[in-house]
């Protein structure tokens, strides 16, 4: 019964994972809720506290996530982003994506 709920349990934990995670491919057809699990997933969360702030300038602004990789260090301090490693750190992994490599997850 145990070997049963572990692989279960597995199996949940495998389909989870596929819905939490987001193709950094296709950065630029993301919605809202992609870019808040992209940014929520950085660096081992590092960037959460700053999520809520940055989702609602993004959509007072019209930010859409093709633009991540414009934002600069200005622009993410205006948004909230007001430590400056944080503010650094977060542009650079916004400009990996106009770069198209993987983001630091």
């Amino acid at each position: 019964k145990l070997a049963k709920c572990e692989s279960q349990l597995s199996q949940k934990q495998s389909i989870l994972k596929q819905k939490m995670s987001v193709d950094l491919n296709n950065y630029k057809n993301w919605d809202m809720n992609s870019i808040e699990l992209y940014i929520n997933g950085l660096e081992n969360g590092r960037y959460s506290k700053y999520v809520a702030g940055l989702l609602k300038s993004f959509g007072s602004d019209g930010v859409v996530a093709s633009n991540l990789p414009e934002l600069d260090q200005g622009i993410l301090r205006q948004f909230g982003v007001n430590n400056f490693a944080d503010c650094r750190d977060l542009q650079k992994q916004f400009n990996k994506l106009g770069q198209g490599n993987e983001g630091g997850n």
